[in-house]
């Protein structure tokens, strides 16, 4: 009873592992050896490990957040949106993420439309090229609104959802002005020398010139005022920062261990599933369900075959015959349901375009 995570088994995605470890390696241009980034693979399991099994206060000094990190293709915003995932995977909160990152749980395919439904709470989101799987031209599409309605229970479940693109215009309006903050780095002018090193025979591994982080951040959200898409915002964007941060050593230099930094982007991947055949495909395999959105079908469907089938039914009495809380029914819904029309009428569920949608998404004998 109660308001409790499911077990890991239903969490989205897969653990990232050694294998994606050893993927992420080999590249001529790779200041890191594949023993370095496993080592620090390895250090940080073992301590996201260790905070789960002794921490019990996951909602200590962990505050809901909804980021877009902007900044131009190259402006480390990857890197800078695994430095702050780090810091809080190490502490125990559970990481999900697109395959930007080293560690955590990998989500990919249509999965990555319906995540927040599938995370436990205080966990970080984190999902690169933003714009490719959550563009504007798309918002009308079954995966873009899934995300959408689904986002809008970030906040219940304090979790930071960090959004990385380099062009925000793209990313559809609503989920904008969902964002808490904007992040935008920038390269401060430093050398190696002002560290104590002299000479270009430090290497990029051990330069701490390489393991500086600044960025601006806008609070407030300031996509919700005259933000950059806005005509008469263009020669001003969100003006002056509320600050400005910096970040430096260890910390940074691990950010960059645990990035697949030379990953190829592949635009149209997300988008190929954003589509409401994907989505079906995904609810239907094993999966795409949990066990409670199996039980909440099969419930609708038991609905349905009485006699006479009601005409609208609510949260309320799904939960209370599924041992639920409103909240995780009415998520639940919106999330298989969100992207059909007419299917909800106030609180109630309208049981006859329910019942024309289960026949269409779901490969479930109605018998």
């Amino acid at each position: 009873m109660g308001r409790v995570d499911p077990p890991e088994e239903h969490w989205a995605g897969r653990m990232i592992n050694e294998d994606d470890v050893g993927m992420a390696c080999g590249d001529e241009r790779d200041w890191f050896t594949p023993g370095m980034r496993l080592e620090a693979f390895d250090q940080g399991l073992g301590r996201y490990r260790k905070a789960r099994k002794y921490k019990r206060n996951m909602g200590s000094k962990f505050k809901f957040a909804q980021i877009m990190l902007i900044g131009d293709m190259g402006a480390s915003k990857t890197t800078l949106a695994a430095w702050e995932s780090y810091k809080h995977y190490q502490r125990g909160h559970p990481v999900f993420h697109n395959g930007c990152f080293l560690f955590g749980r990998i989500v990919d395919g249509a999965g990555i439309y319906e995540i927040v439904d599938k995370v436990p709470r205080n966990s970080v989101i984190a999902i690169d090229e933003a714009h490719t799987g959550l563009e504007s031209g798309m918002a009308a599409s079954s995966g873009v609104r899934s995300f959408t309605i689904l986002c809008a229970g970030l906040r219940k479940k304090n979790c930071r959802l960090i959004l990385m693109t380099a062009m925000a215009v793209m990313v559809a309006r609503k989920i904008r002005d969902m964002c808490s903050e904007a992040w935008r780095p920038m390269r401060p002018n430093v050398e190696a020398s002002d560290f104590g090193y002299g000479g270009p025979a430090v290497p990029g591994h051990s330069n701490p010139k390489n393991f500086i982080f600044c960025w601006d951040v806008w609070r407030d959200f300031p996509f919700r005022g005259e933000d950059l898409t806005s005509a008469k915002a263009r020669k001003r964007g969100f003006g002056p920062s509320d600050d400005t941060r910096m970040v430096m050593g260890e910390s940074v230099r691990n950010a960059f261990l645990l990035t697949d930094s030379f990953q190829p982007v592949e635009t149209a991947v997300a988008q190929q599933h954003a589509g409401k055949a994907s989505m079906e495909q995904e609810r239907r395999s094993n999966q795409g369900l949990s066990d409670d959105h199996r039980r909440l079908i099969a419930e609708l469907v038991n609905r349905l075959n009485e006699t006479p089938p009601p005409s609208t039914l609510n949260s309320a009495v799904l939960a209370l015959k599924l041992g639920l809380t409103d909240a995780q029914v009415g998520r639940m819904m919106s999330g298989i349901f969100g992207d059909v029309d007419g299917w909800k009428k106030g609180s109630s569920y309208i049981m006859a375009v329910i019942e024309r949608a289960i026949d269409e998404k779901f490969e479930i004998s109605r018998g």
